[in-house]
């Protein structure tokens, strides 16, 4: 009868930080959060991400522990992936580093198991394994280590790339554009140095600076990486510059080191914070759940504290989903509430949180992107506090085509926010001015449904949506003096190219007014909401005539949702 090995075993309950009824809670924590459920069947890079950092975590925890060839290649694994999901991933080598150190200053000794097996000695019908007891012996076996992780990130990011250097293949497909990031906007540069010009210059024109700007130029000079992926990563970087923010009903340029804490605060369920609460306090609890591996524990809190570092200061304010990899360290530390469950009082601290948390999945079903929770009185009131991918992404078209499935007479007039083209989903509108240019007819300022994305009413990327447009009194007068202009006939003795001009400034007065008008609806209780990202209006003509009237004031007597 073949035995079971001691060495493998204690590695199997090493790696579970706090048991397995831990492990379970923070499964169950994790399979009820909202903010998970919620990027998990959207196609980007937040949660691959998330997966890739507390994989590679974990898998270096194991491998400081024992070093095997399956662990080498899981660690070697992990740490490539990572490299390639979202550019973000250096932020993982200060954990790492520490986890090294953390090895190397233990005084316990690391398992070493490379040589073939054959080699080992046989005692008591184990394997007795190699070890190195000397730190200067480990502290080489973690460089070599760590050498080799930045070889497979370099060779895995050639190899993604097909180990060619240009964006595009030969031949017709050489003569691809790259979409740029210019000082306007996304375009389609048609010569690839045009591109690699706008997207490697700020607004005034003036080459980036900075740290990565450096890199880029660099590794683009000596052909270090492939083209694509330094050009995605100046992409990333152009991206940051003049970022808008939405915060607690402003939209400044940059970001506000108290974004994230905020957004953190309110779109985090209640009983997360009890959960974690419940963990804390359970470092001070029954000591058979004590952390089981010190090495990956010291991994996760620095990876907590680099990454929160990082994205606090970052400029980069879109969203509540850049704090998705803090998510993984907070639901193990929630399973370590685990600890209480052997009382009969204070297991209810931990079983009460987790049928709120239930209870708050339910409630919010299927709208998990929209989750807020009570502190600000939940989905009603998110708009209030947070806009862009917080709470609206254009998930709502689809419950669009069934609210215009359901009002066949009403006249839908739609300011969408999103990349989905509207026809496609059968829903017949006039357009409003909406993120994408869909090619649509351009609404007329009739009575009607006006149907308002939650980013679109408050401007998010159309400054001239917002209040700090029309609070300037020049854009004030310019407004009143095309409305004064076009309240008159035009004159019969115009030649056509004096009629043309007059109707391209005219076309132009009729987009302001449209513009005006969703600032003013931003102001305005809406009559229903789709999802909880679309607000409806339903507008008389007398309506829509009091609210493009005058763009000084606002209107009296209503309410504001900004």
């Amino acid at each position: 009868m073949k035995r079971r090995n001691p060495a493998a075993s204690e590695a199997v309950l090493q790696g579970i930080l706090f048991g397995r009824t831990a492990a379970l809670l923070a499964l169950g924590c994790a399979c009820l959060s909202p903010t998970l459920l919620a990027h998990g069947r959207l196609v980007t890079t937040d949660l691959p991400i998330t997966l890739a950092f507390i994989t590679v975590l974990i898998t270096y925890a194991r491998l400081l522990g024992r070093i095997t060839w399956g662990r080498l290649l899981c660690a070697l694994l992990a740490i490539d992936a990572l490299c390639l999901v979202k550019f973000s991933w250096p932020v993982v080598a200060p954990p790492l580093i520490v986890m090294a150190a953390c090895a190397v200053i233990r005084r316990r000794p690391i398992a070493f198991a490379l040589r073939p097996l054959r080699r080992s000695v046989h005692v008591d019908g184990a394997h007795k394994e190699f070890a190195i007891n000397h730190r200067g012996g480990r502290m080489l076996v973690f460089g070599l280590i760590a050498l080799l992780s930045l070889t497979s990130m370099y060779g895995a990011i050639w190899c993604c790339y097909g180990l060619r250097y240009a964006a595009s293949a030969e031949g017709a497909a050489a003569q691809a554009g790259l979409t740029a990031q210019g000082s306007r906007g996304r375009e389609v540069a048609t010569e690839r140095q045009a591109a690699w010009d706008m997207t490697m210059r700020d607004k005034s024109g003036k080459p980036l600076k900075g740290l990565v700007a450096d890199f880029v130029r660099w590794a683009r000079d000596r052909r270090f990486l492939p083209e694509a992926y330094v050009y995605g990563l100046a992409f990333t970087r152009k991206t940051v510059e003049g970022q808008v923010t939405y915060l607690l009903g402003k939209t400044p340029d940059g970001g506000r080191l108290s974004y994230f804490p905020i957004a953190f605060a309110i779109k985090t369920p209640i009983a997360i914070f009890l959960l974690l609460g419940a963990g804390i306090a359970a470092a001070w609890g029954p000591a058979k759940l004590r952390c089981r591996d010190p090495v990956l524990m010291c991994g996760l809190v620095t990876f907590v504290i680099t990454y929160l570092a990082v994205i606090v200061s970052s400029d980069l304010n879109l969203g509540h989903r850049h704090l998705l990899p803090c998510y993984a360290p907070f639901m193990i530390l929630c399973g370590r509430g685990a600890a209480w469950l052997s009382h009969k009082i204070a297991r209810w601290f931990v079983l009460a949180p987790v049928g709120l948390l239930a209870y708050a999945n339910i409630s919010i079903y299927p709208h998990y992107l929209c989750y807020f929770n009570e502190l600000v009185g939940g989905p009603a009131n998110g708009h209030h506090y947070l806009r862009d991918s917080n709470i609206d992404w254009g998930q709502d078209l689809k419950r669009l085509a069934d609210f215009a499935r359901r009002h066949p007479a009403d006249k839908i007039k739609l300011a969408y926010f999103g990349s989905a083209d509207p026809k496609k989903y059968g829903i017949e509108c006039e357009m409003m001015p909406s993120q994408l240019d869909f090619g649509g007819t351009p609404a007329a300022l009739t009575a009607g449904t006006y149907i308002v994305s939650a980013n679109q009413l408050c401007g998010l990327y159309t400054r001239q949506i917002r209040d700090s447009f029309w609070q300037r009194e020049i854009n004030q007068q310019q407004y009143r003096t095309m409305a004064e202009r076009f309240s008159q006939p035009p004159r019969n003795d115009l030649t056509n190219t004096q009629r043309a001009a007059r109707d391209r400034a005219k076309r132009r007065f009729e987009e302001a007014q449209r513009w005006l008008l969703l600032n003013r609806l931003s102001r305005r209780v809406p009559d229903e909401r789709i999802g909880w990202s679309m607000f409806v209006f339903r507008l008389s003509q007398t309506d829509v005539d009091y609210l493009v009237r005058n763009p000084k004031h606002a209107p009296e007597g209503t309410a504001t949702t900004d």
